[in-house]
């Protein structure tokens, strides 16, 4: 489906004027090499001199860590932008952005030759944090590669993180990416966590003399939905040992469709109080360049109906057909109708080439299946950039 431009332009020019923050403040640009046009040579100094909202571009080229970050900013990495956590690397942070505020990286490859703690630390944020087309790299990693710890919202949307994840008290959406090579536990550890996984591939690390499973979750409660690609497979150098591990406290929701890997012919899945199998809907998001368009992909049955939502990102929202991530100050109905015969329905909005657009970020999110078993896909984050 097209969603008309005066559409979307109407939608935009009235949000931007009256809801504070949706669009960048003021922009600032990163290159290393002073080209025409920017503001700062490094990360740190941009974030130093950016407010709550504001968009800062990194042009390609090679960047220190930022260090701490602390604010409601969008820091987006043009292609070849990198980011050096230097020889014995240490992770950069996003800790104490404010409720009400969204704080988005982009874009980026983060590399290190060696590193115990890690690429990225996010922990202790009120409001919303998104991580999104991240690549990460080392010669030697001794821990998770990116950390969660206590944030109500963070979305992670195609990243390829080398040492995989740790969460802890938290609610993270993950949509698309790769995670492995966690030396220490599972590709993706969730403790006390409501965990959103769609699309994704997770591996244990091989040949581990232990065994690790790609997915372990304690004391949490997990969506495991299939979108393209999505596969969980454990260590390789062990016996007996479960793609996905839960424990006594955990229950889980997954798509069938989704290939998981035991070892050795186990059972894939093992320890869970509760384990539901059924088709789960699936949104996918592409896009979001100034001049270009934004599509988003709404995977479901055949038949079922469905409803595609746009707002503010907002801390997720335990609602009967699941967690709404759309702030209910702002949640506009973008498309509705019965899934058609492929199971696919595209929406495609198109984005003006207007420099007072850039910035705006949007949580979208679907509504579908057979009434009235209706169910929230993933929510998915686009930033106009």
């Amino acid at each position: 489906m097209m969603l008309p431009q005066t559409a979307l332009l109407t939608f935009l020019f009235a949000t931007t004027t009256s809801m504070a923050g949706l669009a960048a403040q003021s922009t600032w640009v990163v290159d290393a090499s002073r080209g025409a046009g920017y503001t700062h040579v490094d990360i740190g100094a941009a974030i130093a001199s950016a407010s709550h909202g504001d968009f800062i571009e990194v042009r390609a080229g090679t960047y220190a860590s930022p260090g701490s970050i602390r604010k409601g900013v969008r820091i987006v990495g043009r292609p070849g932008a990198t980011i050096d956590i230097g020889n014995i690397g240490f992770p950069f942070s996003i800790q104490g952005v404010p409720a009400g505020q969204v704080c988005v990286i982009r874009g980026f490859m983060i590399k290190g030759l060696y590193t115990s703690s890690g690429f990225a630390y996010i922990s202790d944020n009120p409001g919303v944090v998104a991580l999104q087309d991240l690549k990460t790299s080392t010669a030697l990693i001794l821990t998770a590669g990116i950390s969660v710890l206590r944030c109500p919202a963070v979305y992670l949307d195609r990243c390829q993180i080398v040492g995989g994840l740790r969460i802890e008290s938290s609610t993270v959406t993950i949509t698309g990416g790769r995670f492995d090579d966690n030396r220490a536990a599972a590709a993706i550890l969730a403790k006390k966590t409501s965990l959103t996984l769609s699309g994704i591939q997770a591996t244990g690390l091989m040949f581990s003399t232990q065994g690790l499973p790609a997915l372990e979750v304690q004391a949490s409660a997990v969506i495991l939905s299939k979108a393209v690609g999505a596969r969980l497979a454990a260590s390789s150098g062990s016996s007996g040992i479960p793609a996905i591990l839960g424990d006594s406290a955990s229950t889980l929701v997954y798509d069938p469709g989704v290939q998981l890997v035991p070892n050795s012919g186990t059972q894939a899945i093992q320890g869970f109080a509760s384990i539901t199998s059924r088709r789960l809907p699936t949104l996918d998001l592409r896009g979001g360049a100034l001049g270009q368009s934004l599509s988003l992909d709404l995977r479901s049955p055949q038949g079922d109906f469905y409803a595609l939502f746009v707002g503010l990102p907002g801390k997720p929202l335990a609602l009967p057909f699941g967690d709404l991530w759309l702030d209910l100050r702002l949640v506009i109905l973008i498309s509705a109708g019965l899934q058609g015969s492929t199971g696919l329905s595209t929406t495609v909005v198109p984005i003006p080439s207007r420099v007072a657009l850039r910035g705006v970020t949007l949580s979208w999110q679907a509504q579908s299946g057979s009434w009235p078993h209706q169910e929230y896909t993933n929510a998915c984050l686009g930033v106009v950039h």
